[in-house]
């Protein structure tokens, strides 16, 4: 009876692992392409009541619920996956370089326009997040000075608390709205530097992006400089076929993103903020790359356990947010990949 035992369990044990191993080849061939695009699509639908995601209604509460909701749950794997908590994506260049840097390389844009900053000026992050950029800047430029704002408060208090206990005193994180900003920050200019990853997309329409703007016009130094490391609505995202445009809208709901600026967007309103261009750096296939990654997984799970997807989705309101989350991961690569969206660098300085 033992040996028949260990008998069925060494059978159980290389089935799985010949599964595991069958499925791990599978994922590892898989690419974004429009067929499976169509299916997944598809797939979402029968989990994920899609109809919400597409009314594009989102408000700064939504945004609020999003990320209260899932920076300390869900964004746990993605610290998993760079290595830092740091919330943005790992970049994985198509080269092989002599330092390995992914989580790093958006800050590595920003640290080249420091400027004078170094030498005791001051530095407006928008949208910090759990504050890790600020923070890693601040160790790096202990003669600058450091603010981050962000619309939520518990990453004001988490990254505040984060700053203390590294023992700086060079920064600092407040609750405000870059596209309407209060007095108390206006006051806190001049700045020889603002910049945000992964948050400017959040100024998802005319009159937020035009109040941004406007703000930094006022409270950038002459010559300061304003960096943008984020996602983009591709220039050729309305020639784009109807599948692919819902691929990038899917994303963008997922993050509660009503539509992402365009780089041309950016372009054309800097311009009439009297803000001039600097540098535009695509960074499209690094990203691509990323997110591939969890594409796959999200699509290995639409495709084996898309029950267990919907009934955890449908569990509570927390669990909905990260539904929303797992939206995005589902399409953004697709979005990337065909073309409806880009994911780089915008520089703009103050003045002409």
């Amino acid at each position: 009876m033992v040996l028949a035992f260990y008998g069925y369990l060494g059978i159980s044990i290389a089935t799985l692992s010949t599964l595991g191993l069958m499925l791990g080849v599978y994922a590892f061939r898989l690419k974004p392409t429009r067929s499976r695009l169509q299916r997944d699509l598809k797939r979402l639908a029968s989990v994920i009541p899609l109809g919400e995601f597409l009314q594009k209604d989102y408000a700064a509460p939504s945004v609020v619920q999003y990320y209260a909701s899932t920076t300390f749950r869900d964004y746990k794997l993605l610290a998993l996956a760079t290595g830092s908590i740091a919330m943005h994506s790992l970049l994985k260049p198509a080269r092989s370089m002599p330092y390995r840097c992914g989580h790093l390389k958006q800050l590595l844009y920003v640290v080249a326009q420091m400027g004078d900053a170094v030498h005791g000026g001051k530095v407006l992050e928008v949208g910090f997040g759990k504050g890790a950029n600020s923070i890693f800047l601040a160790d790096l430029f202990p003669n600058a000075n450091f603010l981050g704002i962000d619309v939520v408060e518990e990453h004001v208090s988490y990254a505040n608390d984060y700053g203390s206990t590294r023992g700086l005193t060079n920064v600092a994180f407040t609750l405000d709205d870059a596209s309407t900003p209060s007095a108390k920050t206006m006051a806190e200019g001049p700045f020889d530097l603002i910049f945000g990853v992964e948050s400017f997309c959040h100024l998802d329409s005319e009159e937020k992006l035009t109040g941004f703007l406007r703000f930094a016009r006022q409270c950038l130094k002459p010559n300061g400089r304003l960096v943008i490391v984020d996602g983009y609505r591709s220039a050729s995202f309305e020639n784009e076929p109807e599948e692919v445009q819902h691929a990038m809208m899917l994303a963008e709901s997922g993050f509660r993103i009503r539509a992402m600026p365009s780089k041309p967007s950016w372009q054309l309103m800097a311009s009439t903020a009297r803000l001039t261009l600097v540098d535009d750096v695509d960074l499209t296939p690094e990203a691509l790359a990323f997110w591939t990654q969890g594409w796959k997984v999200a699509h290995v799970l639409l495709l084996l356990l898309p029950w267990a997807v919907r009934a955890y989705v449908a569990s509570s309101l927390k669990h909905a947010e990260t539904g929303a989350n797992f939206v995005s991961v589902a399409t953004t690569a697709y979005a990337m990949a065909l073309g409806s969206a880009v994911y780089g660098v915008l520089v703009f300085k103050n003045g002409s």
